[in-house]
């Protein structure tokens, strides 16, 4: 964490000069990119560098570091144009000075990934963090709060209540390589609900709803950018489907596990029977029951320690004393300063170290939530492994 920071806009100027006059080579890290770079020209607002490798034109920040007088600088940068190598940025209104580290960093994205499990008394904090949960959804909602909830009764709880919403209706997880049908192709691609309010009349196919929480069943014709003939032929079938199938009126909602669908759950209603047309309340009620079912899945995910198969967590950079990883909405919540967590680590050679960290910070970069962890009880194997990778990509400035 920073030990300091420069507010004084003289000072912040004096910096960049200093950088400029020693020709010190900075690093720069564009999203995923990390690169070096020296300022070339400096004028009352602006100053611009010269990269060793070109960013992307629409880039619009950078992060900054550079040491002087063995003190490590940092700051985040406006980026104002972009000409192949050549960035021009605004001055920074901030330049933060940063307490040494005992190791150093090697940037690591795309090479190493991790899995976690947290440790931690579940009354410690609150699990769930929905806002405006229906009351009629408290007894599923507590099931949720258990130390040890049962998922599947939490989704038989869902699955009962959906029964008063519609006619008929599901809740699905999906199997690995199983074919989806189109609307949950729909959802899964926008990560959003879909209402077709009427299936027999053409203009609910592409009704639009305020706020765009709620996508329209031909929403995907359009973005495709079928022609008017294409896009009706496609919506007199799915009339017609939908007709045979006697349905009225559907909604269709993804549920989460972490940023990826794992399932969704469909309502509908029968055109035989005298049966409402679902509406966008409808899917808020619904999506709250989604909302339960991702957090019940997470819980169980997070909380069940395991041999950690998968390693969906990308590592941004890596040391002997700790690690930085992109953090996932999901797994978001359940995350604090000082949380202990059991890590699984694989880097690209193949080789896996199982040990144990704690948050010692959260920080947003571009939209993006990154977790810095410091390690504590590593094995004298797991030391040397994560050693003998950090001497083999070891970084050269």
């Amino acid at each position: 964490m920073p030990s300091k920071v420069i507010l004084d806009y003289g000072e912040i100027l004096s910096l960049i000069k200093i950088c400029k006059f020693y020709n010190l080579s900075l690093s720069v890290v564009c999203d995923n990119l990390k690169t070096r770079g020296r300022v070339e020209s400096i004028s009352e607002y602006t100053f611009s560098m010269i990269l060793e490798n070109q960013i992307p034109p629409n880039t619009k920040s950078l992060d900054i570091s550079f040491e002087f007088n063995k003190e490590p600088y940092h700051f985040r940068g406006e980026v104002v144009k972009t000409s192949s190598k050549e960035v021009v940025l605004l001055v920074p209104s901030q330049i933060e000075i940063w307490t040494p580290r005992r190791h150093d960093r090697t940037f690591c994205y795309g090479k190493v990934f991790c899995a976690l499990n947290i440790i931690r008394n579940l009354s410690d904090s609150e699990l769930s963090k929905m806002s405006s949960l229906p009351t009629s959804l408290t007894p599923i909602y507590r099931e949720l709060r258990k130390e040890s909830p049962t998922v599947p009764l939490i989704i038989k709880m869902v699955k009962d209540e959906l029964t008063k919403l519609g006619d008929k209706s599901d809740l699905l997880i999906h199997k690995q390589g199983e074919n989806l049908p189109l609307p949950v192709v729909v959802i899964s691609r926008y990560k959003k609900p879909l209402l077709l309010e009427d299936t027999q009349n053409y203009e609910s196919y592409f009704k639009k709803y305020l706020g765009d929480e709620i996508i329209p069943f031909g929403k995907f014709m359009e973005d495709l950018k079928w022609d008017d003939d294409k896009i009706k032929a496609e919506v007199q079938k799915f009339i017609s489907y939908f007709a045979q199938h006697n349905i009225r009126s559907i909604i269709f909602v993804p549920v989460f596990l972490f940023e990826s669908i794992a399932g969704h759950i469909w309502v509908g209603t029968l055109l035989n029977k005298v049966s409402k047309i679902l509406t966008p309340r409808d899917v808020f009620y619904i999506k709250s029951m989604a909302d339960i079912i991702s957090e019940a899945l997470v819980k169980f995910k997070l909380f069940s320690l395991g041999s950690g198969e998968e390693y969906p967590l990308p590592v941004y950079d890596i040391s002997l004393g700790g690690m930085k990883f992109e953090v996932e909405q999901y797994l978001a919540k359940f995350l604090d300063v000082e949380t202990k967590l059991k890590l699984y680590i694989k880097f690209n050679d193949g080789k896996t170290i199982t040990t144990f960290g704690k948050v010692v910070r959260l920080e947003e970069e571009d939209g993006k939530l990154f977790a810095a962890i410091e390690f504590y009880d590593m094995g004298k194997a797991e030391e040397i492994i994560l050693s003998n990778w950090l001497e083999r990509n070891k970084e050269v400035d």
